[in-house]
């Protein structure tokens, strides 16, 4: 077993080399105007100069209301920086470091203390003993908070010590500023006691307080222990209350990708770039609902940096970005999809690269994923309010446009749709990086990889990233991609997936990358067609035998070409195939399985323009092929070409003394006619062959029962 203690030693004394400066985005609050983002100091710069401006018989108590994460304490913050410190005592008490009700007392009248006893010499007394005296008479029951004087103070004693720190605050030099943030972080019990505090109390001479809390949450509160009037009673503890400007999704934007920006990879910042800003005209972009305030950007950002680097050059930006914000947001939902997404998401049909995962649905308007959650808001604590942004974030990940190549990366696809979840490459998946690198180098880099990914077992993979692609940088990439499609098609692959021994095309994808459609190829010869047209004709004629994966090619280019969309005309490729028939028939001795799909493949459908200029489409056999297997049969192989043409029925029982044969069709390709091919039987049968005479007399039985119905026959010179 490996000593652990010399890994933990290796990663120290070898640590990997850091990408960046940053690591995550701290969530704090700014402390001076020159961090301010989100343009909160001109309204800060005001309520201080009002603050200096005003002077209160009592405390003043001012409330900043905002949900959390809306910058509360960086607004405290900037007010406290504009404020004189020569005209202002500034006291932060944070109520949330007390563990109960009394603590809070103590602690808030021992942190006064601290700030005021150099400004006065018996206030640390009067203070101290103030607070001993409510702690000692503490009353729980909270029934009296809407009276203006809390019952703790009618007692004698107190009413007297309260009475002297009144006479001595006044004699300070400078007014206090008592700061108290997030309010909403107390339990409601502690909430009450920090406004008994503001409202009774500390109700003091030049005191001024400035609370932040989530305005609802103080209501709710309040509301627990006196049903009536809630808001009536906060409207007495604060004089004025400020709700935080407004800074609209245009300042988030900024803020987001500033920060991407300082925390990515600058390959990467053109791609931020179209993410945060994806909107049109003056629509809100796609993320407008779900990111409302600084904490949101912030958490998003960690988030979405992290994962990132695990997955970065493998994954769409754009997507991992929408499914950080609903694992952020909604993260009982992305487990779901992640767990469940058989259940909720449905494969289209078509061809592999456009098959993609769409949200699944029992009618058109009834969306499976939606329904769960909408019956499941509790489970899975969801809000109902929310469930529609959520429906948004969904229909954005899954729509159903189709592939196109830049999006090749969506985790709408199923070869891409399990990175999201598990944050790496899975043994299956190819990596986008090392293609990527690859399609770089040179013809032998790239030609290295694809053997790297076969023997990897990724060819199918490869294969599809292959077809994927739909645009070239350049001549020698258009080149150096095309030679490695005719090298990947040669190699040799052992899958219980696969159904040959080696890879082979994909014709339409290929017909699709050797068109010239849209110019594509004048544009990247710089209008050379015959430099474009002698490569992609030497890539043929260099394939080796049996020529099968080229042949198949070529028919299926044949199949899809017309005139004015092809450099490479089409006679030219038919000749190419007439060639591989001829050249395969005379490396062999009978006519084999290759021999006959070389034929086949010579049957070609061709588009005819007629003359409404419409395409019609024609099959024919390619002239001369015909010639070469009647050619091949007649100096090499009768017997054998005779014993394939013999068809069994398949639905004979096995091993059957009974079994019923027929005449393969392929004949009248080959010869024309029935006719034609017993013309050429007689011919044979001159030489009195007895194998020919025994098929003559099969034929004709056939010939009577009609071509294509299977009747009983003893064969003697041919294999059943």
């Amino acid at each position: 077993m490996v000593n652990a203690a010399l890994i933990l030693r290796s990663a120290f004394l070898n640590p990997l080399p850091p990408q960046r400066s940053l690591g995550f985005v701290e969530d704090n609050p700014i402390n001076d105007a020159s961090d301010d983002k989100l343009n909160y100091a001109l309204y800060a710069s005001e309520l201080a100069l009002k603050l200096n401006q005003s002077s209160f018989k009592n405390s003043f108590a001012v409330g900043i209301t905002g949900e959390w994460g809306t910058g509360k304490t960086s607004f405290i913050n900037l007010v406290k920086s504009i404020l004189d410190d020569s005209k202002f005592i500034k006291i932060d008490f944070n109520a949330w470091d007390s563990h109960s009700p009394k603590a809070i007392i103590k602690d808030f009248f021992t942190t006064l203390t601290s700030s005021l006893s150099k400004y006065h010499s018996d206030i640390s007394t009067l203070l101290l003993n103030y607070s001993e005296t409510l702690i000692k008479s503490y009353d729980p029951i909270i029934s009296s908070l809407l009276s203006p004087i809390s019952n703790d103070l009618k007692s004698k004693s107190i009413f007297e010590q309260r009475t002297n720190i009144e006479k001595a605050i006044p004699k300070i030099p400078k007014r206090i500023v008592i700061c108290i943030d997030e309010l909403d972080r107390l339990d409601k019990k502690e909430l009450i006691e920090v406004i008994k505090l503001i409202r009774s109390t500390a109700n003091f001479p030049n005191v001024i307080f400035i609370v932040s809390y989530d305005r609802n949450y103080l209501i709710e509160a309040i509301r627990k222990l006196n049903k009536q009037n809630s808001e009536s009673f906060l409207e007495k503890i604060f004089q004025i209350e400020i709700t935080l400007p407004y800074f609209g999704i245009s300042s988030l934007q900024e803020l987001m990708y500033g920060k991407l920006r300082s925390l990515i990879e600058p390959e990467s910042h053109e791609e931020i770039k179209k993410v945060i800003w994806d909107q049109i005209f003056f629509r809100p972009p796609h993320y407008a609902g779900h990111i409302a305030t600084i904490r949101d950007v912030t958490r998003l950002i960690n988030s979405l940096v992290f994962h990132f680097d695990l997955l970065k050059n493998e994954v769409s930006l754009h997507d991992l970005f929408y499914l950080e914000i609903l694992r952020v947001k909604y993260p009982s939902v992305y487990e779901l999809l992640g767990r469940m997404h058989d259940t909720f998401l449905h494969q289209t049909d078509g061809l592999d690269i456009n098959q993609a995962f769409i949200l699944k649905t029992v009618s058109p308007s009834d969306i499976v994923i939606f329904k769960h959650i909408k019956n499941n808001c509790s489970g899975l604590s969801i809000k109902k309010n929310q469930i529609e942004k959520i429906e948004s974030l969904l229909r954005l990940l899954f729509s159903d446009k189709q592939f196109a190549e830049e999006n090749r990366l969506a985790i709408k696809y199923p070869s891409n749709f399990f990175k999201y979840f598990a944050y790496r490459l899975l043994p299956n998946h190819l990596s986008e990086a090392e293609f990527e690198t690859a399609r770089k180098g040179d013809q032998e880099t790239f030609n290295s990889f694809i053997e790297k990914s076969v023997k990897g077992d990724l060819h199918a993979a490869l294969t599809r990233r292959l077809k994927q692609i739909q645009k070239f940088d350049s001549k020698v990439d258009f080149e150096r991609i095309i030679n490695g499609i005719f090298f990947l098609a040669q190699q040799e692959v052992v899958s219980k997936s696969w159904s040959s021994n080696s890879v082979g095309y994909d014709a339409p994808y290929l017909a699709y990358k050797l068109s010239n459609s849209y110019h594509s190829l004048d544009r990247l010869y710089e209008g050379n067609q015959e430099e474009a047209n002698t490569f992609i004709v030497n890539k043929f004629k260099e394939a080796k035998p049996p020529f099968l994966n080229e042949a198949e090619a070529i028919r299926g280019m044949l199949a899809i070409m017309v005139d004015d969309e092809y450099i490479i005309a089409k006679t030219q490729l038919t000749e190419i195939l007439l060639g591989y028939l001829r050249d395969y028939l005379k490396s062999v001795d009978q006519v084999d399985r290759n021999a006959w799909f070389l034929y086949q493949n010579c049957e070609v459908k061709i588009f005819i323009k007629d003359s409404s200029r419409n395409y019609i489409p024609q099959s024919s056999m390619v002239t001369g092929s015909s010639d070469a297997i009647i050619s091949f049969i007649s100096e090499k192989n009768l017997h054998g070409f005779l014993n394939s043409l013999i068809l069994l029925n398949q639905r004979d029982p096995e091993y059957s003394e009974n079994q019923h044969f027929a005449v393969w069709d392929i004949v009248v390709k080959i010869f024309g006619s029935w006719e034609e091919f017993y013309q050429f039987l007689i011919t044979f049968n001159s030489q009195n062959i007895d194998y020919v005479t025994e098929f003559l007399v099969f034929y004709n039985k056939c010939k009577d029962a009609g071509f294509g119905t299977y009747i009983p026959f003893e064969f003697e010179h041919f294999k059943k």
